[in-house]
Order: structure tokens, then C-alpha cells, then sequence
């Protein structure tokens, strides 16, 4: 699911203040969910996402946060929000990059 299911934005000219949220566009959040209809288990499930961008300002998305569910684990390449863009965050525990930089 996508929230908001769609989105048009114009391109600007110029620098973004980087650390500013609000200079960087609307927020679009996904969530993606995996369900196992059978009655055994699956084990080793690996499942790749790839979206448009680089993590850096000309991105079409930047990636501010993931928060996986359930046990999951997460290795985002490259790193989620390396400018370290401010922003609410919801209460989840931090990420393996979050501790390993001290946050």
C-alpha cells in the first residue's frame, strides 16, 4: 500500500536546505506485507525492493526510516536518511546503522 496511492510533484531548481523535512516534498509512505497462506513454514525468505533514488538531494524518493515487524530484518542499501534529515519518528527500536553511530 501507498499512502498517498498517488502523487504529482514538480521538479524545483535550486538547493534544498537539506536538514529541513518541509523543503524536501511530500511524505509518501509505503508498507509492504508478506503472508504465508500454506500451513508449513518458509525459511530463508529473502525479498528485494528497489525504488528510484540514491540517498542523495536529487533523489525522486528519499528514504527517511524503515520499520520492520514481526522479527524481521532489515539491511537497506545504501543507508536510510545519510544527511539526517529531521523528523518525527514513531516509537520503534533503532536500526543496526542507528546504534553503531550512536543515536
Amino acid at each position: 500500500n501507498s499512502f498517498p496511492a498517488s502523487l504529482v510533484v514538480a521538479a524545483e531548481e535550486g538547493e534544498r536546505e537539506q536538514n529541513s523535512l518541509d523543503s524536501w516534498g511530500p511524505k509518501v509512505e509505503h508498507t509492504y506485507e508478506l503472508h504465508n497462506n500454506g500451513p508449513g513454514t518458509v525459511n530463508g525468505l529473502h525479498l528485494s525492493i528497489h525504488l528510484p533514488g540514491q540517498s542523495q538531494p536529487s533523489d525522486l524518493l528519499y528514504i527517511l526510516d524503515i520499520q520492520p515487524q514481526g522479527g524481521l530484518q532489515c539491511f537497506p542499501q545504501p543507508p536510510v536518511n545519510p544527511l539526517k534529515v529531521g523528523f518525527f519518528k514513531r516509537n520503534r527500536p533503532p536500526l543496526e546503522e542507528d546504534d553503531e553511530e550512536g543515536e
